[in-house]
């Protein structure tokens, strides 16, 4: 059993059969372009239009989804972008129908299930695969993580994702380039893109549920006992009374 490393396109082989959790290298998008081209995989990545969703079959789901949607194309986007939660991996994994299905995917599935909804609707639809750049605060916020370049870097890593850590002097400040697939819709003659799969979060703080309720853990237990026969290993008679006064408080 052996481990191919994409950066050197070395063999290691590993010390004993079973499953190994190991953390690959961070390769640029240009590099890993570089190493599908050596392997012969390109089509695979960058030939997106020809290489995904084209010959998956028709689901009942898609057309009835589009249908639900008045085959809108601002409502597909806005579904997709809404209701199909991002996850980080590299290439098509799922598909249209799956992607649906789990409610989750990463951008070329997500493009894909947008894709497949236009194509239902008569839209001019296709795949477009590139490099995008955001800051690194967009990014982790993107990804789930805390915005920190190490946290960023690791988990494009292990997610097998192709991209890069850049200073952007402008700015004084971080930028992520990633490998990334979005959707491109002849409208009227002209071509917008859409990419669902880039998602912006806004955290709200919870409540304090002790506070809310009103909620003291002495008083509670100091009327819930009141009278009762209390020993190490049960308790009898307890102030039903008290308790649901306090509970309906």
């Amino acid at each position: 059993m052996a481990v191919l490393l994409m950066g050197s396109l070395a063999l290691a082989a590993l010390p004993q059969q079973g499953w190994h959790r190991t953390h690959g290298e961070l390769v640029s998008p240009e590099k890993a372009g570089a190493v599908f081209e050596f392997t012969g995989s390109q089509s695979r990545f960058t030939q997106v239009p020809t290489a995904l969703g084209h010959d998956e079959p028709a689901a009942d789901e898609i057309a009835e989804l589009a249908r639900s949607l008045k085959y809108d194309h601002e409502l597909m986007s806005k579904f997709v972008h809404d209701h199909i939660e991002y996850a980080p991996y590299f290439g098509s994994a799922k598909g249209a129908h799956m992607t649906l299905m789990d409610r989750s995917g990463n951008s070329f599935d997500q493009a894909s299930l947008l894709i497949r909804l236009l194509r239902e609707a008569g839209y001019d639809a296709n795949y477009v695969f590139g490099t995008i750049r955001v800051s690194l605060d967009v990014a982790a916020d993107w990804l789930g993580v805390s915005p920190e370049v190490h946290v960023v870097k690791r988990l494009l890593a292990d997610a097998g994702i192709p991209g890069e850590i850049l200073m952007d002097d402008e700015e004084n400040s971080y930028a992520v380039e990633l490998s990334h697939v979005w959707a491109k819709i002849l409208i009227n003659g002209a071509t917008y893109v859409a990419d669902p799969s880039m998602k912006n979060h806004h955290y709200n703080p919870g409540i304090d549920l002790q506070s809310a309720m009103g909620y003291d853990r002495h008083n509670f237990l100091t009327a819930a006992t009141s009278g009762a026969i209390i020993n190490p290993d049960y308790v009898q008679r307890i102030n039903k009374t008290k308790l649901s006064a306090d509970l309906a408080a």
